[in-house]
């Protein structure tokens, strides 16, 4: 879903986290790391109705 280098038994954490959430019910919110904060995760989560709670990055110019 989005690039990231790190990874959490050969997937990446933000697949682990879809799928985690894909598993349940959207919530009004979701509060996450703003290692979390890639655009195609952030436009999932508002095409699901929840509003993300991700602080930027201190290099992002557009959050």
């Amino acid at each position: 879903m989005c690039h990231d280098t790190r990874s959490w038994l050969g997937q990446r954490p933000q697949g682990c986290l879809h799928a985690c959430l894909a598993a349940m019910p959207p919530s009004k919110e979701l509060l996450v790391d703003k290692g979390y904060g890639c655009k195609a995760f952030r436009e999932w989560l508002v095409q699901r109705g929840t509003t993300p709670v991700i602080p930027s990055r201190p290099t992002t110019q557009k959050p």
